[in-house]
């Protein structure tokens, strides 16, 4: 079988100015194909099994990470807040500070509302490109955090919070990290 191997590939007209680099090193994912529930209150703890792990090959390299969460809440007038974690250190946060304010990536309010009350997950997407400038093992992790303003509440992951009725709907949440090149 023939190969051809290369580090690098330079359109003939040259790479654009101000860009650099682009191809996909490796690619590692974490998918969630099972229901699970986790009680919290206003602090953060990681969501279980929602966090994956990449060796970046250089130190040059970014850190491309998409996240699709299906989720559900089952108290009324809770506010669920989420964020995006590099080993300890919250990342993709807004950083505004003020009275009641929760520092997150990405937040809803009236929780069990928003999701339709027990019956629907809620889904949220998002991406992120980090810098983490190094060749070690990085985890990245989502957090979740509720109550800090009303109760605290139970976060369905892949579930609906009622489990007696047609309605619910059951699904899956990933978590992908690619290496890109710098």
């Amino acid at each position: 079988m023939s190969q051809v191997r290369t580090n690098s590939i330079v359109p003939v007209g040259g790479i654009p100015a101000g860009a650099s680099g682009g191809g996909i090193i490796q690619v590692v994912q974490t998918n969630l194909t099972a229901a699970q529930s986790q009680s919290t209150s206003t602090t953060y703890a990681d969501i279980t099994n929602m966090s994956v792990s990449i060796t970046p090959r250089s130190s040059s390299s970014k850190v491309l990470l998409m996240w699709a969460l299906s989720f559900c809440a089952d108290t009324t007038n809770a506010e669920m807040a989420f964020r995006l974690v590099r080993s300890s250190t919250a990342i993709s946060i807004n950083t505004s500070s003020g009275t009641f304010v929760t520092q997150a990536t990405w937040g809803v309010g009236d929780a069990a509302t928003a999701v339709n009350t027990n019956w629907n997950t809620g889904n949220w997407s998002q991406s992120f490109v980090d810098s983490p400038a190094t060749t070690s093992s990085t985890t990245y992790k989502i957090q979740f955090a509720s109550g800090f303003m009303q109760a605290a509440t139970t976060l369905y992951i892949n579930r609906s919070a009622v489990t007696s009725s047609s309605e619910g709907v059951w699904s899956t949440s990933n978590f992908i990290a690619m290496e890109v090149s710098g």
